[in-house]
């Protein structure tokens, strides 16, 4: 017979929050949860005659049920949270369980180890075998309201109004009360204003703007507000003076210019500045009685990912004195979600937490040291990612405290016990972090049984002996975890550790190995020279004050471990090739240069408004940091590999060359397989390193391409000298043949066929319009097994048959069958330009309309066309470029037609001169050819047809547009000075740049309230300056600039992702800084 028993129903209480959730019911054959209480005020008391959450499950069967061993969680990673005991819950019968946190599996009182969140949460029932028996995730509750299923052992959910513990579930409960925005929470340009609302019709809404929980006799919303800079709006319904729902945040980040996505915090201020109970500034304070409650909400791309309750403390050790200090948020059940259910980092596909770090960066930030740059640590973590360790993940964000720009942080996951479990679903640990001065740990989890063993089998036993060290790998360490841990820091200069920062943990009921964390390298990759000798410092066996000034005794531990594993040569020799191949791999200066520039794209465009957040005047100290770094990375290989030889005795490099295979196959050096043959490393001379060829399938090892090498597909070389390795494979039949041939690539002219033999051959590829094909590439010049043949000089939009050949060593042929493709069709060229008029600062005309004078000039289009479309290339000073492509043929005819300039005001005669008499020209310039189109009465622009195609060299033709003048009439300023100024901007932005991407230059429109100092600089990727656009006095309207992608010394710099900056500093003194992302395609 089967059985029916379900969660049924909850009631829960909740500290600050009274408010009530159903649980699940089902009805299948196993127990389920019909109801509960999340906010229990006044409806149920347990044997503590405490008001604790509770929840209740109904077997809706006609057997008994013997709940032992099932399981039951808040926690959608830990389906074991909590574990029945034999317990028997009868047929139609109710068993009440508490959710109080106190675990309690005495049958008379049962009460969890886990607490129910009022704001929502999950909640799972899972049999002994571990199968779902009832799970769901409700939403916010109401005070003393239970919420569960109606009736009893359905599939329907209901609030209600009166609480029924061990009885029937009763539908009495109105609708919940609700309380509505009429705007989300968000970043706002321009006033915004909201509206708030609820159902329930003697609801009052009580509000606050400063971050004060609204109460009873809070401001009564009576009218829709507006905000106009950043504002934390909390509100509340109250009915009679009694709360009705949770306290509702929104934060309005309302003219102000995040870069970022956003954490947004909103709390009482006195939670972070009272002088009693404030943990800001009582920030040594530690523990829950230093945890204050706050709303927190994560904005990305305009929308609101997660908005939770949670606590939040201080986090850190020195750096709690600092001004900007890191945050450590923590989700519990007591302020009304567990856990936070949201993948909150692109790393990871995590997407539970319970704690998160918001980091800033200890002694590595403008508030706090000189040598700055806020990345160090993020560095760290992002290279040792693609190594495969193990690390806190991590992101930038913009954070906001109540009203107030708090400036750029990192997201982080905290290390603890949720971590491991979250990570790596272990739930029994030893989890340590090391205390300065002591080899005894800081207990996070667990307990230093384990630890003073591994501790203890280092100190008693000789490493040297291989049982030794094969019992260290197999139960004490994970090697190449260590190894690489080590390497990290070491290669990075982090001169704050071993010491410290140094976390490890091991599980006990799975592989027993220690395995480390990397945490807070903040002290890594500039705060010491390239030549800091830190793998020195990490295997010092004595005192040494001359590498740290307060080096001492007691911290000697750290160094222990390493220090006895490389007195045995096996280890030693894994150790050194191990730095070897990460410095020839992962650790060599373009990659980790690389993993620079991937941060620093995400940093830039908020570092500005960080420091000046932070108060630091020389925002170019960041850039000099930065580029200190960035030194580092390419100094330090070569001190690092001086430093290996020095310790170790070695005599020096040697160079590795792997060339490509003959045949199919891959060559693994050591721990690496490079990919991209042929390919180089730098190995040491006197250590073995170890080889192996693997051979693709349906492909054997025959031999080295070295005769003295043993034909062995894995070998041991001692190098005394640079190496060339190639590993020749053959087909495990003498069959030859070829793959089918793909086209990899097809323009209007040009085709790109690719494929592959089983042995190296030689290649040919035989096309033409019909199968009989007429025309054949030359064959090609070296035997390979890959083959790319490119085919030029083909016919637009046409059908082409081909078929390849290959022919080996023996002379053997062998031919594809046949193939078509189709060349690409010649698209239309959107070739235009509009005209923008630069006659020195004050007159200034860019496209349709001019704000600093009143006599304004309407330049309605200057437009070139090729079949009726429109495009437009924007210029200053001019002069704009008009670049064709490759297309291969010549482009129909490109005419100006009916080009229209209109003219508003006074004082811009139909002719134009700069203030130093010099016309300018509108000229379309075709090879040799010059046709000059002008002004005519300052009305009519006359037109001229123009070939627009590829020159006779097959590059693209370079158009120059100049502007023109009529009749040698000059434009002076005739007025100037008694000018009104109309139409200003109202406040300060920056237009996007056109176009984008863009070949010869590019422009940008900016809009100045009033007239200030600006700069315009140009940054690539790496964070190098390329060239000033400007930096001058603009006058108050709507200005332009222009790039044209040179450098400072009037280079044309390479396609790529580039960076305007904009600093724009008021004659008012109020300052702007904004950053665009400018693409260059050559």
């Amino acid at each position: 017979m089967r059985r029916r028993y379900s969660l049924q129903k909850l009631h829960t209480f909740n500290r600050g929050s009274y408010d009530s959730f159903p649980i699940l019911t089902a009805s299948g054959f196993e127990p389920g949860i019909p109801r509960g209480v999340v906010s229990n005020q006044a409806t149920n008391v347990d044997e503590d005659n405490e008001a604790s959450d509770w929840i209740e499950l109904y077997n809706a069967g006609s057997e008994a049920v013997n709940l032992a061993g099932y399981t039951i969680t808040d926690a959608t990673n830990d389906p074991v949270q909590w574990t029945f005991p034999a317990v028997t819950l009868a047929p139609r019968a109710y068993l009440l369980v508490w959710a109080s946190g106190k675990d309690r599996p005495n049958p008379a009182s049962l009460h969890t180890n886990f607490k129910l969140g009022a704001g929502g949460e999950f909640l799972g029932l899972y049999s002994p075998t571990g199968e779902v028996v009832d799970s769901f995730t409700f939403g916010p509750q109401t005070v003393d309201v239970s919420f569960g299923r109606l009736p009893d052992g359905s599939a329907n959910f209901a609030f209600m109004q009166t609480p029924t513990p061990a009885a029937a579930n009763r539908g009495d409960a109105p609708a919940e009360v609700t309380l509505t925005f009429s705007q989300p929470q968000g970043v706002y340009q321009g006033n915004v204003t909201v509206a708030m609302s609820t159902n329930h019709p003697e609801g009052e809404i009580r509000y606050t703007l400063n971050g004060n929980e609204p109460w009873a006799q809070s401001t009564l919303y009576s009218q829709p507000l507006t905000f106009s800079r950043v504002t934390v709006l909390r509100a509340r319904v109250f009915v009679q003076g009694e709360a009705k729902t949770s306290i509702a945040s929104r934060t309005y980040i309302v003219n102000d210019n995040p870069q970022l996505p956003i954490i947004a915090i909103a709390t009482a201020p006195a939670n972070f500045w009272d002088p009693d109970i404030g943990i800001y500034v009582n920030p040594f304070g530690e523990g829950e009685a230093w945890e204050r409650p706050v709303d927190v909400a994560f904005i990305e791309n305009g929308v609101t990912q997660f908005a939770a309750p949670a606590g939040i403390r201080i986090h850190g050790n020195s750096s709690r004195v600092d001004a900007k200090k890191s945050l450590r948020l923590y989700f519990r059940s007591d302020y009304g979600q567990s856990y936070l259910n949201y993948r909150v980092f692109p790393q990871k596909t995590l997407s539970t937490f319970k704690r998160l770090v918001l980091y800033a960066p200890s002694g590595d930030q403008a508030s706090g040291s000189s040598t700055f740059t806020m990345i160090d640590d993020a560095l760290t973590h992002s290279v040792w990612h693609e190594i495969g360790g193990i690390i806190s993940a991590f992101r930038p964000v913009a954070l906001y405290l109540n009203n107030e720009y708090w400036g750029l942080y990192w997201i982080r996951e905290r290390i603890d016990d949720e971590y491991i479990i979250g990570n790596f679903g272990i739930t029994d640990m030893d989890l340590h972090r090391a205390q300065w001065g002591t080899s005894e740990p800081e207990l996070r989890e667990g307990d230093a049984v384990f630890w003073d063993e591994t501790f203890g089998f280092f100190e008693r036993n000789d490493l040297r002996v291989p049982a030794n060290y094969e019992q260290v790998k197999n139960r004490y360490v994970h090697i190449e975890n260590f190894t690489d841990y080590h390497i990290m820091n070491i290669f990075g200069a982090n001169w704050d550790w071993p010491h410290n920062n140094l976390d490890r943990f091991h599980d006990r009921a799975g592989d027993p190995r220690w395995r480390w964390i990397m945490w807070d390298t903040g002290a890594a990759w500039r705060h010491a020279s390239p030549d800091h000798p830190t793998l020195t410092w990490a295997t010092r066996d004595e005192v040494r004050t001359d590498l740290k000034f307060n080096d001492d005794e007691s911290l000697l531990w750290s160094t222990f471990m390493l220090r006895r594993l490389l007195q045995n040569s096996e280890y030693r020799q894994f150790f050194i090739n191990r730095f070897a191949d990460l410095m020839n791999t992962t650790l060599a200066s373009r990659n980790v240069e690389s993993h620079l520039n991937q941060l620093l794209a995400m940093m830039m465009p908020e570092i500005e408004r960080e420091l000046t957040r932070w108060g630091l005047e020389d925002h170019s100290l960041w850039e000099r940091n930065i580029n200190a770094v960035r030194n580092f990375i390419y100094e330090r290989p070569a001190y690092q590999r001086e430093q290996i030889m020095e310790k170790f005795g070695l005599s020096g490099m040697a160079t590795v060359t792997i060339l490509p295979p003959e045949g199919e196959g891959s060559i693994t050096l050591n721990t690496i397989t490079p990919g991209n043959l042929p390919w180089q490393g730098e190995y040491f001379r006197g250590v073995p390193i170890t080889v192996r060829a693997n051979p693709s399938p349906g492909y054997a090892f025959q031999q080295w391409n070295d005769p003295s090498l043993p034909a062995q597909p894995e070998i041991s070389i001692n190098l005394s000298r640079d190496i060339e390795l190639q590993a020749i494979f053959t087909t495990e039949s003498d069959t030859f043949f070829l793959s089918t041939p793909i086209i990899s690539a097809v323009t209007t002219n040009s085709a790109t066929i690719e494929w592959r033999t089983n042995k190296p051959a030689l290649a040919q590829v035989e096309f033409g319009a019909t199968a009989a094909y007429g025309q054949q590439t030359p064959w090609s010049a070296t035997y390979t097994t890959n083959h790319k043949v490119t085919l030029s000089s083909l016919s637009a939009e046409t059908l082409y048959h081909f078929r390849v050949r290959n022919r080996d060593r023996e002379d053997n042929e062998i031919m594809s069958a046949d193939s078509m493709f189709t060349t690409r069709a010649v698209s239309p060229l959107r070739v235009a330009a509009r005209v923008e008029i630069d006659l020195h600062n004050e007159w200034e005309f860019f496209t349709c309309r001019v704000f600093n004078q009143s006599e304004a000039a309407n330049i309605t289009a200057v437009v070139l066309t090729t079949q009726d479309e429109y495009a437009f290339d924007l210029f200053r000073n001019g002069r704009s470029f008009i670049v064709t492509p490759d297309v291969g043929e010549n482009n129909d005819d490109v005419t100006a037609r009916e080009v229209t300039l209109t003219f508003a005001g006074q004082g811009l005669p139909p002719g134009a001169s700069d203030e130093n008499g010099e016309d300018n020209d509108l000229d379309w310039q075709a090879h040799a050819m010059q046709i000059t189109v002008h002004f005519s009465d300052g009305n009519v622009l006359s037109g001229a047809a123009v070939n627009v195609g590829d020159s006779d060299d097959g590059n693209p033709n370079l158009w120059a547009v100049d502007l023109s003048l009529e009749g040698g009439a000059a434009l002076g300023k005739t007025g100037a000075e008694s000018a009104q100024t109309a139409s200003l901007p109202t406040e300060f932005a920056l237009g996007p740049n056109y176009p984008n991407p863009f070949n010869a230059s590019t422009l940008w429109r900016i809009d100045l309230p009033e007239s200030g100092q600006l700069r315009a600089v140009i940054y690539n990727l790496q964070g190098q300056k390329v060239v000033d656009v400007a930096e001058q006095r603009r006058a108050a309207g709507q200005q332009a600039m222009r790039w044209d992608g040179k450098n400072a010394a009037g280079q044309q710099v390479s396609s790529g992702v580039y960076l305007l900056r904009l600093i724009f500093e008021a004659e008012s003194g109020a300052r702007q800084m904004v950053t665009r992302r400018l693409i260059l395609l050559r």
